[in-house]
């Protein structure tokens, strides 16, 4: 058994054969997903674990960060974090617990040998987090919505969700979904102009805007990876969302609504559709993820639709060498954000919320 460390940049097909050899097709993994966010490829790397036969069977993207203070040894250090959303390993259900042991003892030796400072890791919603060598926390709770039949799905909505999908289908509103051949570049632009007025109107920050460009890639590339829901009033699209599709589950992204139909509650129908477009598809989960901070407005609006469907959302993080670490950290400890991690990209942390 040995693992392998891709640079995506360079070693993308040997990335996507392996995706293609595990057989797992989560969208979160996808090459051209990965490009979307960190401003490209750059920084992005992969673990790649395979078998005595040389066949893959674990691959963890993630992206390798030079660390921008000086420690006083005078060496340069690196710093590990995972790619955006849902990430971590990714492995076939048949992995043994001993693979995944000798697993990230190899990456730990890996990180021990290339001046790894710390690692911090956003797990997926596969359990994927087991047997992880560092410290595991449980930051909030998502809603990983169970998709059984219409009947209970529908009886567990909150009344108010009830309420407000009836409203929409008395005021006429229809959801039309466009999957594979069906999005088109009329149907990208459509989508994209309710996203970015959605944008503009909630003043989000840079980092929330995702390029048209890039999503169009993506979807080109991928297409069974999403699908795009448009919720219309008389032919007029007023709410839109991406959303994420894997073997079983479909994965709420982006979207947004028109801000002059609110009234008409085109969200709650759009995603009930979503549902009821997924259970015919054969999808086992809808995951609508949590919301902005600890079970904020956000949160309780999604969980709305799944009440009893909690799941936990769960970060590694790991300290390879600590005498760096707290040399690097020490301006910080007595911060009141002494639990962000790693502790000296604390500035990094500052500049986004100003």
């Amino acid at each position: 058994m040995k693992l392998e460390i891709l640079n995506l940049t360079k070693d993308s097909n040997k990335y996507v054969e392996a995706l293609s050899i595990i057989g797992n097709s989560h969208p979160y993994y996808q090459l051209e997903f990965l490009d979307i966010f960190y401003s490209g490829l750059n920084l992005a790397r992969a673990f790649v674990f395979c078998d005595i036969n040389d066949s893959p069977i674990i691959i963890m993207p993630f992206y390798l960060r030079k660390v921008e203070d000086f420690a006083s040894d005078g060496d340069i250090y690196y710093d590990v974090t995972s790619t955006w959303g849902y990430s971590g390993p990714l492995f076939s259900s048949e992995l043994s617990i001993e693979d995944l042991k000798y697993f990230w003892n190899e990456v730990d030796n890996w990180y021990k040998t290339n001046n790894i400072v710390a690692e911090f890791v956003r797990f997926n919603t596969d359990a994927n987090q087991i047997n992880y060598s560092g410290e595991l926390v449980n930051i909030m709770n998502i809603i990983k919505g169970k998709l059984t039949d219409i009947e209970s799905i529908w009886n567990n909505y909150n009344r108010k969700v009830r309420k407000n999908i009836n409203k929409a289908k008395r005021e006429q509103l229809y959801t039309k979904i466009y999957y594979e051949d069906d999005i088109t570049h009329t149907i990208v632009d459509l989508f994209y102009e309710i996203y970015i007025h959605t944008m503009d109107r909630t003043n989000a920050s840079e980092q929330y805007y995702n390029s048209k460009e890039k999503l169009t890639i993506f979807m080109k590339n991928c297409p069974k990876n999403c699908a795009i829901a448009l919720t219309f009033k008389d032919r007029i699209p007023i709410a839109s969302e991406i959303v994420l599709l894997s073997n079983d589950s479909m994965f709420s992204f982006i979207g947004g609504t028109k801000s002059d139909y609110f009234n008409l509650r085109p969200n709650e129908l759009l995603k009930h559709d979503f549902i009821e477009w997924g259970l015919n598809k054969g999808y086992k989960y809808y995951v609508l993820g949590g919301g902005l901070g600890k079970e904020d407005g956000i949160y309780h609006y999604k969980k709305t639709f799944f009440p009893n469907d909690d799941y936990p959302f769960i970060v590694g993080k790991k300290i390879i060498n600590k005498n760096i670490y707290n040399e690097l950290s020490a301006k910080y400890k007595s911060d009141n954000v002494s639990d962000y991690f790693p502790l000296y990209r604390k500035n990094n942390f500052n500049k986004k919320q100003n």
